[in-house]
């Protein structure tokens, strides 16, 4: 559209989300529930670093009866990104063990609403367990093409507004309570973006709707990685031709290496008749 051009510039839903307003829901969902004692039992200590370590066991524990391998290793106040009591929690985790996080929140909650291990907080629990569930359902993009029927957009649709609806509740609630969490962020803004670009397409009666995972790179990120590694070995006044050059000289030796025939015992493997 040459008359606005930036409409080039796309919303990601992997930065926006998984490493953005998901990382910030589970950092205040998990810190208020610590420091209203949810992780606590009879006469353990009230600390924050001894809370994050029993908080932790218990992630660990769920992991383990899911069969989930987490890439994080513990909870600490600096994974939570907490340096002073007004610091705002969020957790530096990768997108794929911010999705498992939103999954063990969504364990977690229901069990507390069901048996509550500490009195009083119900009606807050089901708002975060809404939250969180509406945040977990957010990844059927993965499961749609790049484009989805009405029904699937407007689910999408509702999934992001309860997460940005119930997200600015929350803050509202913890801070009545004297917690500092579940803070507004520029993220949460892109996010609402994506929204309405689905509610404008459903408003405007689209058969088909594009779907904001077109827009994603989480699937470039292994690649940009090993670019990135690339780019600090060679030398910085030639920095882009060298990279070129590198990744050419191993796409020829990718290439050169499938061509030739995997022999065992002198018989031709299936694997090298299928090349």
């Amino acid at each position: 559209d040459r008359t606005a051009p930036e409409r080039a510039l796309q919303g990601d839903l992997f930065h926006l989300f998984k490493v953005g307003v998901g990382r910030d829901i589970v950092g205040g969902v998990i810190v208020t529930l610590m420091r209203k004692g949810f992780f606590d039992y009879e006469n353990s200590s009230k600390n924050l670093p001894d809370r994050f370590v029993r908080a932790h066991s218990v992630f660990s524990l769920w992991c383990r009866s899911e069969g989930f391998s987490p890439g994080l290793r513990s909870f600490s106040k600096s994974f939570f990104n907490i340096k002073t009591m007004m610091s705002a929690p969020w957790v530096s985790s990768k997108g794929s063990d911010t999705m498992l996080l939103l999954r063990f929140c969504c364990f977690f909650l229901n069990l507390n609403i069901i048996n509550p291990h500490v009195d009083g907080y119900k009606d807050m629990l089901r708002d975060m367990l809404e939250v969180c569930q509406s945040a977990v359902n957010l990844t059927m993009v993965h499961s749609h093409g790049a484009w989805l029927e009405r029904d699937c957009a407007r689910k999408l649709y509702v999934d992001l507004m309860i997460v940005l609806r119930g997200y600015a509740a929350l803050g509202e609630q913890v801070i009545n309570m004297q917690i500092r969490a579940f803070i507004i962020k520029p993220k949460h803004h892109g996010l609402h973006h994506l929204a309405v670009g689905l509610k404008t397409a459903l408003e405007e009666g689209a058969v088909l709707i594009p779907s904001p995972q077109i827009y994603a790179c989480e699937t470039n990120e292994d690649f940009i990685g090993r670019i990135s590694r690339l780019s600090r070995r060679v030398g910085f006044r030639l920095c882009d031709l060298r990279v070129c050059q590198r990744v050419f000289l191993k796409t020829h030796a990718l290439f050169k290496a499938r061509s030739k025939p995997v022999t065992v015992k002198g018989h031709v493997t299936k694997r090298a008749r299928r090349r």
